[in-house]
């Protein structure tokens, strides 16, 4: 049986929300937090996965649309709780101050990440104009 392309797109959504729900599920229990003490931190992932992915299109800036702002920032509002749990829970077993340095390392790492995916996304254009320009195809970037 061949899956069609909304099919696909179908199952890959109910994969990813019930890995979803799983992760929240482990969250709350290995943290000992309830669901509403982790779901405050679904703004504070939602700037930063907006931010993120922002840094990703910072090499083609006319790619980036605030439809892509709207994807990354329900991903991050969604996904970014349940690891604010497993990283409290995990830095308070090692120092009370590890959570604040845990918190500033992790929104630098998240936008160091999107700029390093804006860096692979650049270089893959570029690979793909130069083999279409060997192949005698002529590719337009829009800018």
């Amino acid at each position: 049986m061949r899956l069609t392309r909304r099919s696909s797109a179908a199952v890959r959504y109910a994969a990813g929300g019930v890995a979803l729900l799983a992760i929240w599920a482990v969250a709350t229990t290995l943290s000992g937090f309830s669901a509403l003490q982790i779901v405050v931190f679904a703004g504070p992932g939602l700037v930063l996965a907006i931010s993120a992915s922002w840094m990703a299109h910072v090499f083609s800036p006319a790619d980036w649309s605030w439809d892509d702002a709207l994807t990354a920032g329900a991903v991050g509002a969604a996904g970014f709780p349940p690891l604010v749990a497993f990283g409290v829970a995990w830095g308070a077993t090692l120092d009370s101050g590890m959570t604040i340095a845990l918190f500033v390392f992790g929104s630098w790492f998240a936008l160091a990440a999107g700029l390093i995916t804006g860096g692979f996304g650049l270089l893959r254009r570029r690979r793909r104009a130069a083999q279409a320009q060997a192949r005698g195809v002529r590719l337009t970037m829009l800018d």
